[in-house]
């Protein structure tokens, strides 16, 4: 899923009609309502009715769009941070990162700017085993991923952050049996039917992983690029999910609960700058040492 759909469908609810979309968007109707319709084949799930006098949001559209609103509002105001720097000549780094890591750590990346006002960011957001394999291809000159890193080419010029990880958790049914206890092992869930992110992302690649460990073959049912649609598939078919805890804070959600994962080897994802910028070029390296000092600081 592009940031630009994301966009494309908040513009059509909050003018609620696609003409209306696609002139403020400055696009054809056509286009417009093309991608709307391949996001909606995406989710898997219609999110706009189209009527003749406007359009009507499914309650799925709805649940999309209160997550969608806040993601677009946090991209564009990072977008502005950016450009309000800019000066006649910067250097363009390609900085990969999650949609999660640029909310958390926005303060941070403004800082960066503010400092260095002669280097200009464009943000890739993506999964962090999909962000990795960008590097290896040479589409990335940064990234902040989480551990691990599975390519060794990588580990060479990766940098551990102090502080910086984030907490995984399991998601779940109000109403689920396990709903009312504070924590619970991969041995309590190890009936319970899991809906996952895609091996795009770490947890998607090391859930799994962790679970063949504990001597048992996890029952994923559902697997999807979209942490949101992934909350529906756990509200819809009481099922579970393992997911960043963080994750709570935006999607507010009064049907399900969130509780710890207790487990010492996946219970938190620590994260690492890691860059494939040469560092026999002072110059352009010196931007990958800075911008570690402002994380790190």
């Amino acid at each position: 899923m592009e940031i630009r759909e994301l966009r494309y469908f908040v513009a059509v609810v909050e003018t609620g009609s696609f003409t209306a979309a696609a002139k403020a968007l400055h696009m054809t109707q056509p286009a417009l309502s093309w991608n709307i319709k391949q996001l909606e084949e995406k989710l898997e799930t219609q999110l706009i009715e189209r009527t003749q006098s406007g359009v009507v949001v499914t309650e799925s559209g709805q649940v999309f769009y209160d997550g969608a609103k806040d993601v677009v509002a946090q991209i564009n105001r990072l977008d502005r941070l950016m450009k309000s720097e800019a000066l006649r000549i910067k250097r363009k780094i390609k900085f990969g990162l999650t949609i999660l890591s640029s909310i958390n750590y926005m303060e941070q990346f403004q800082g960066f700017v503010g400092k260095y006002p002669g280097v200009e960011l464009n943000f890739v957001q993506r999964g962090s085993k999909e962000i990795q394999e960008m590097m290896i291809q040479d589409k990335v000159d940064v990234a902040l991923i989480s551990e691990p890193i599975y390519y060794p080419k990588l580990a060479s010029n990766a940098k551990r952050l102090e502080g910086y990880y984030y907490d995984v958790g399991i998601v779940l049914p109000k109403n689920h049996r396990l709903a009312n206890r504070q924590s619970v092992t991969f041995d309590d869930i190890k009936e319970e039917s899991i809906a996952l992110v895609s091996d795009a992302y770490a947890i998607g690649q090391e859930v799994p992983k962790r679970c063949k460990a504990l001597g048992f073959t996890p029952n994923i049912t559902y697997q999807n690029d979209n942490w949101e649609v992934v909350l529906e598939h756990v509200a819809a078919y009481d099922s579970i999910s393992i997911l960043p805890i963080d994750l709570a804070k935006i999607f507010k959600r009064d049907d399900l609960k969130w509780i710890g994962l207790d487990d010492d080897v996946i219970g938190r994802f620590h994260l690492q700058l890691v860059t494939n910028l040469d560092n026999s070029n002072i110059d352009e390296f010196n931007i990958f040492q800075n911008l570690y000092h402002e994380l790190n600081c």
